[in-house]
């Protein structure tokens, strides 16, 4: 039957914000979404639909109660499902309709699957109202949990090398190089408690996941990155490990140095594809958190960089900056003797050990230092 739902120009608007759809797509999308097919109203028509609805009358008393009913909002329930208290305060933003379709589209894309294609879909064909902003189940089971085994390699080797309750340790390695302990602290207090925390309540529920429950997710991912994010793998953080693993040797000169240097390659090899594939895979999740509009990867971080930090809780002065140019000169004598001895295996001499305590100082008295540079 031939009905008039829409009104005057309403047709060429949606079409103007939809784009070129042909005939077989259109028919398509009607099967899946529903709803009704109908025509514009004429400029008569419309105006006795204005006139019926300005003379109708809103019911009172028992009347009222008895043909209303009380739909519950779809934010409201959400914020039933998950109380407000679990995340720390985000401030809000509205996305319009094209930044919205935008950034599904990029959750959708092969490259992240953070989202379905159907669900990109429907975003695209809500003008009126956003859709639920579910996650793909699949990025839920699947995808982030190739994830988690990659930094879960990081934090796991790094805390091998540096337990968090060996304060004696903590102590021998600040006062060898306070830039070295603070990189390696940041990667040893990576909070995987909370992310595998999250991933488990995610897992409860894959299908009824929204990008509403990521904060504190993310929160714990991103942090670590963003506090060591001017540091090079090849400059910075490898001579860290390098420079812990001999200040293991000189605490004990029987430790298994293939051991420990297989164990930082594991490090370095999970960490280079987390800070260069996973931080770029989990981007448009963050983007759709805090941004109102839609940014390439290449753009965004810096385009967002208040932003960002506000959301991590940091300042750009927890950012870890490269060591000075005196600081960088690491290869003293004194070092030299100790990666010569890592290097063989052998024993330091007597004097061998009294010319690198000469150079390096006694060791201070030592308290908790876990807490320093963490992430």
């Amino acid at each position: 039957m031939d009905k008039a739902i829409y009104a005057p120009g309403e047709l060429d608007k949606i079409k103007g914000r939809l784009g070129p759809v042909n005939e077989k797509e259109a028919k398509r999308l009607q099967k899946i979404l529903g709803g009704e097919v109908g025509r514009e109203r004429t400029e008569r028509e419309d105006t006795k639909l204005s006139d019926a609805a300005s003379a109708w009358k809103a019911p009172s008393g028992k009347e009222k109660n008895r043909r209303t009913v009380e739909v519950l909002d779809e934010r409201e329930d959400e914020g039933r499902k998950r109380p407000a208290s679990e995340y720390a305060p985000i401030a809000s933003h509205k996305l319009n309709y094209a930044e919205r379709v935008r950034m599904d589209a990029c959750c959708a894309d092969s490259e992240f699957g953070i989202k379905t294609p159907f669900q990109s879909l429907v975003s695209r064909f809500s003008f009126f109202k956003a859709p639920k902003d579910k996650i793909s189940p699949r990025f839920v089971k699947s995808i982030l949990n190739d994830y988690y085994k990659q930094l879960e390699l990081v934090v796991r080797s790094t805390r091998l090398l540096l337990p968090r309750n060996n304060t004696e340790r903590d102590g021998e390695f600040r006062k060898a190089s306070l830039f070295a302990f603070s990189v390696i602290n940041v990667l040893r207090q990576w909070k995987l408690d909370v992310i595998a925390s999250e991933m488990v309540k995610f897992q409860m529920h894959p299908r009824d996941v929204f990008v509403c429950d990521f904060p504190p997710f993310l929160r714990a991912f991103y942090k670590p990155l963003l506090l060591l994010e001017n540091l090079s793998l090849d400059e910075h953080i490898q001579p860290a490990f390098d420079k812990l693993v001999n200040i293991i040797f000189l605490e004990d000169s029987s430790a298994e140095i293939d051991k420990m240097h297989l164990t930082t390659a594991d490090a370095l090899a999970a960490l280079e594809y987390t800070r260069s594939s996973i931080h770029r895979f989990l981007y448009p999740l963050l983007m759709k958190t805090i941004s109102s509009a839609y940014l390439p990867y290449e753009d965004f971080f810096d385009e967002n960089r208040a932003l960002i930090l506000a959301f991590l809780g940091l300042t750009e002065e927890d950012i870890l900056a490269t060591p000075s140019p005196s600081e960088q000169q690491h290869n003293t004598e004194a070092e030299r003797h100790e990666a010569a001895a890592a290097e063989t295996g052998k024993e330091l001499s007597e004097d061998d050990r009294a010319f690198i305590e000469k150079e390096l100082g006694p060791s201070p008295e030592v308290g908790g230092l876990e807490g320093g540079g963490g992430g």
